[in-house]
């Protein structure tokens, strides 16, 4: 009996790895790991990489051979600073600047206020509120400085996306081609986006654009500390001021 148990363990066993190789086979084949070469292990056990993945997997068979993709782009502000873009699409409906939050809880946010809230609810139903900066803001920034390095007013479309696992109360957005919403509503809304919208680029153009972005993307090891380092203080900051506030 023993041995039918152990004989069963192994063929599962055996089953699973063999799940688990084409897996990662199907993931080395993709854009984004072409892109970014980031580990399957890495992008499956970190929420933030998860999610941009899937913005990727959702998008890529709409647009199939009229766009390219770019991830994860340190654009400069300045000497001394950049600001990362998560995602950017270029097709021929002009350029997609995708801000990923993988958030859970509740979001209660206004367009036009400079931070929102995450507010987590535990078992004993206690509230913890975690203040962070409007993502639309955050994405505007991103757009305002891609369009300076591009040197161009090209159309580009802002897309705010959350993960599922949170609730987004009530935000409205008005803002032209700004889109706020979750990962269930994404295909739907960037069809409806790319059936309804005149092309603007050629495939040259895009390939044009894609290689003049696609350096930001390689940046140095120093250009990503010294970015992440300066967006924690600016959270640490941001964190301390609205704990004084309600103090």
């Amino acid at each position: 009996m023993f041995l039918i148990y152990f004989l069963s363990f192994i063929f599962i066993l055996i089953g699973v790895l063999i799940a688990e190789s084409k897996k990662v086979y199907k993931f080395k084949k993709t854009i984004y790991y072409q892109n970014t070469n980031y580990d399957y292990y890495q992008v499956l056990f970190d929420k933030g990489l998860k999610q941009e993945y899937f913005i990727y997997e959702y998008l890529k068979d709409i647009i199939k051979f009229d766009g390219k993709f770019l991830f994860n782009l340190y654009i400069p502000k300045n000497q001394n600073e950049t600001t990362e873009i998560d995602i950017i699409l270029i097709c021929k409906k002009g350029i997609f600047v995708f801000e990923s939050k993988n958030y859970r809880g509740l979001i209660l946010g206004n367009e036009n206020y400079k931070n929102w809230l995450q507010i987590l609810i535990n078992n004993q139903q206690e509230k913890k509120k975690y203040p962070f900066y409007n993502p639309i803001f955050q994405n505007n920034n991103h757009i305002y400085h891609l369009t300076k390095l591009l040197k161009h007013q090209f159309k580009i479309f802002s897309f705010v996306v959350f993960s599922d696992n949170c609730k987004l109360l009530n935000i409205k957005v008005n803002s032209k081609n700004t889109y706020l919403l979750q990962m269930a509503e994404l295909k739907s809304k960037f069809c409806e986006i790319y059936n309804n919208n005149k092309d603007v680029f050629t495939k040259e153009q895009i390939n044009r654009i894609y290689d003049y972005l696609y350096p930001y993307t390689k940046v140095s090891n120093s250009v990503k500390v010294k970015h992440f380092q300066k967006v924690k203080q600016i959270k640490e900051n941001n964190t301390y001021l609205y704990s004084k506030r309600m103090g």
